[in-house]
């Protein structure tokens, strides 16, 4: 069984590679939310449900995944800060 502790290392573990990683979207604003194009899921090799695109100002294309192989899209949460 995983400690507080051990929890804690792998989170902060983690984050350094989610800063990394997902560093162009830091800053950025997102300027367009829609379906992805017939054409681009072919590009992906996906079918079925139709994958989001998110675009942000500079032109970067923000495109969940189910999972890092890309197997299908994938969802997102979104949750308001405050109350």
């Amino acid at each position: 069984m995983k400690t507080a502790e051990t929890w804690t290392w792998e989170a902060a573990e983690a984050t350094k590679i989610y800063r990394w990683e997902y560093a162009p979207l830091i800053g950025r604003k997102i300027v367009d939310v829609r379906a992805m194009f017939p054409e681009e899921m072919d590009l992906f090799d996906w079918s079925g449900e139709l994958g989001v695109v998110l675009t942000l100002d500079d032109g970067t294309m923000f495109i969940p995944m189910r999972d890092p192989e890309g197997n299908a899209p994938g969802t997102m949460m979104v949750q308001k800060g405050g109350k």
